[in-house]
């Protein structure tokens, strides 16, 4: 399926979740972060299976310490609340 971005990519998959995860490291950090997001964003565009992007730690530890990542979705044009988090998966 093609979404017109990843903005739109993860409102759509926030609606409709997969069971298939994307995760990166524990530690949470923006690499970690943004490779979870295009993983599961490429995949769902190119794969015969939709993938949802967890972001690894909470949303209150991103916003408190992960600024440079919260600066990239900025930029990104995605909103914190579009987004899966650790603790919404178990």
């Amino acid at each position: 399926m093609a979404y017109h971005s990843t903005a739109d990519f993860l409102r759509e998959i926030k609606q409709e979740p997969s069971t298939h995860f994307a995760l990166g490291n524990a530690a949470g950090d923006a690499d970690s972060t943004i490779s979870a997001i295009t993983w599961g964003y490429v995949e769902s565009c190119y794969a015969d299976s939709r993938t949802t992007p967890v972001v690894s730690i909470p949303k209150a530890d991103l916003e408190s310490t992960r600024p440079e990542t919260l600066l990239l979705f900025e930029w990104a044009g995605i909103s914190t609340d579009d987004l899966f988090y650790i603790n919404d998966i178990i």
